[in-house]
């Protein structure tokens, strides 16, 4: 996936100076039909595929971010009630709430998976994709996984404000080095 972000990137006009790819774990990238769709559309599509992350990082970079990338993550900073302001607020909803998945690729599998007890707590979430995987086995563990992590709702926080006036120096810092994820 990391190659194709890379040579997707390359067709655009993009300097390979500015574009950064982490090594992606889909290692099946099917063949991509790329005429009359936007090199961003042909990107955003494998990394659909990849679960990964592709974004235009501070320094104007063009960042791809494999799946792998939030997998065990440490935490880098810890922000306490100094430095968030009142517009902090969690929210317990249904967004991105996932409990019946269907997936598939072009000549071969479309699986679905179900969470039933999701189903009969919540209703009915649906959702699906076309990969561009040439494997069997990546269709149906990312239907799978969708379902594993996204069949409860989950605590979000779709904004918060940082006073960093309150913050040290260093909290500053490194709250301003943040990007995606």
């Amino acid at each position: 996936s990391d190659q194709r972000i890379d040579r997707l990137a390359s067709y655009a006009g993009v300097p390979a100076a500015e574009v950064s790819t982490e090594t992606g774990l889909s290692v099946s990238i099917a063949n991509q039909l790329t005429n009359g769709v936007t090199a961003l559309q042909a990107m955003t599509d494998v990394t659909a595929t990849e679960s990964g992350v592709l974004f235009d990082a501070r320094d104007g970079t063009l960042t791809f971010h494999a799946r792998s990338h939030r997998y065990n993550a440490a935490s880098v900073l810890t922000l306490g009630t100094r430095e968030i302001q009142s517009s902090l607020e969690p929210k317990l909803d249904d967004q991105g709430l996932v409990n019946d998945m269907t997936a598939g690729r072009e000549g071969g599998v479309t699986v679905r998976a179900v969470d039933q007890s999701s189903i009969d707590d919540y209703g009915f979430y649906r959702d699906s994709i076309t990969l561009l995987t040439t494997l069997d086995a990546e269709v149906v563990d990312a239907a799978n996984w969708k379902v594993f992590t996204a069949s409860t709702p989950q605590v979000r926080v779709p904004a918060a404000t940082v006073e960093l006036r309150r913050s040290t120096t260093a909290q500053a810092t490194a709250i301003l080095a943040r990007e995606i994820g």
